[in-house]
């Protein structure tokens, strides 16, 4: 005779420690912490280097582009505050634009891609940014893997018309064993944006440019760059060589200096940096103008003797605008008269200004050491914060810190 079997007895059987654990859902990290990047400088370079210049950009998007306008498509690395998300979503909301933010962000802890998740829901929630936004867990110096989900999202979400590299570290620190760093990821990135784009787009760069935090070989390529740029410029030639007279005669014996002082070593980094992306542009038919730079120290309020270095800012924040120059036609059978090509002169002027943006770095620790501009600065940081939902206490020591 059969005998009867029902669910009950196989669950019986079932041992307990084969079943699937419950999930629960991950607890967004607590806002109770003050970061390096909740202070007044940090506010200002928001708001005086980011938002003014995408503001001349967005104007101009948005008086040519017709009934629709596209959004603006942003790439940053937001961190789980966003807060140059929501500045620069709130600028074009009233400009009538709307704003898309592809985001990257590494930290693989549940709880800070949760808080990060529902930081962004709210932003979308309250049409600061489109609902195609995304954020993705994911390094950003990945995306030089052609075929890694970061680079595919890359082509599926570009190009860009504005791009933040707001990076904690290094660009390329000595010794990484690493397949990929940021200034590799930055080079892919540009010659993707050089490659699809046809309207002038914007890249802000921060990062860590300490004398031996930066590879020595990436170092070497950037003054290489500046002497190339001397070749070809007399005019940078002899400016960049009065500029920097106390590190040698000659621009290559400037180069050749290693005795660099922290301040003239981030000067150069800048100044290497930007003639790296305006030769490497050059080749594209990319026009790059640097835009006024800005530096801080690593960490909020220490001295000079703590970061070991005899100027505090340690810390560039950089802007660059990319305009399309298309060559003029070239007949190549010489049917039709055409004029001589005529040089605009935009490569001089461009490595002078590039120049003059490194030489005038404007170190705001300094800055805004105190007076009313660093308090009104750190007024609207702590808006950011009130609104991300910081708890009081954080708020509090921000208030006392930056404000009392």
């Amino acid at each position: 005779m059969n005998q009867k079997v029902t669910t009950s007895d196989y669950e019986d059987d079932i041992d307990e420690d084969v079943l699937p654990e419950d999930v629960q859902p991950a607890t967004p990290a607590k806002l109770d912490t003050l970061m390096p990047w909740h202070t007044p400088r940090k506010q200002y370079v928001r708001e005086v280097q980011w938002r003014r210049y995408s503001e001349r950009l967005i104007e101009k998007l948005a008086g040519g582009n017709g009934d629709r306008p596209e959004p603006i498509r942003y790439l940053t690395l937001p961190g789980i505050d966003f807060f140059d998300v929501e500045v620069l979503g709130r600028l074009a909301k009233g400009r009538g634009l709307d704003l898309e933010m592809t985001g990257f962000l590494a930290d693989g802890k549940l709880p800070i891609q949760a808080r990060a998740q529902f930081r962004m829901d709210s932003l979308i929630k309250t049409g600061i940014i489109t609902d195609r936004s995304q954020t993705f867990p994911h390094r950003f110096e990945e995306i030089v893997h052609p075929n890694g989900q970061p680079a595919r999202e890359l082509q599926r979400r570009g190009p860009f018309h504005i791009v933040n590299v707001d990076a904690c570290g290094s660009i390329a620190l000595p010794g990484d064993k690493r397949s990929s760093r940021i200034i590799d990821a930055i080079f892919k990135l540009v010659d993707f944006q050089m490659q699809f784009s046809r309207t002038s787009w914007l890249l802000f760069v921060t990062t860590d440019a300490r004398i031996g935090t930066v590879a020595p070989s990436v170092i070497t390529a950037f003054l290489n760059a500046i002497r190339e740029n001397g070749v070809r410029s007399t005019a940078f030639k002899s400016a960049a060589e009065r500029d920097f007279s106390h590190l040698g005669g000659d621009l290559n014996s400037i180069c050749n200096n290693h005795e660099f002082s922290q301040s003239d070593f981030l000067k150069l980094f800048v100044l290497g940096f930007s003639k790296w992306l305006l030769h490497n542009a050059e080749l594209k038919h990319w026009n790059v103008t640097s835009l006024q730079a800005y530096c801080y120290g690593p960490t909020a309020g220490a001295s000079n003797s703590e970061l070991d270095c005899d100027w505090g800012a340690s810390m560039p924040c950089l802007g660059f605008r990319f305009d399309y120059m298309p060559k003029p036609a070239v007949d190549l059978f010489s049917a039709a008269k055409t004029p001589e090509p005529v040089d605009s002169g935009h490569h001089e002027r461009a490595s002078l200004k590039a120049l003059r943006a490194s030489v005038d770095l404007v170190n705001l620790d300094t800055h805004l050491s105190s007076g009313s501009e660093a308090v009104s600065y750190a007024i609207r940081q702590r808006e950011l914060l009130i609104g991300a939902g910081y708890e009081a206490a954080a708020v509090d020591e921000f208030s006392e810190r930056y404000i009392s």
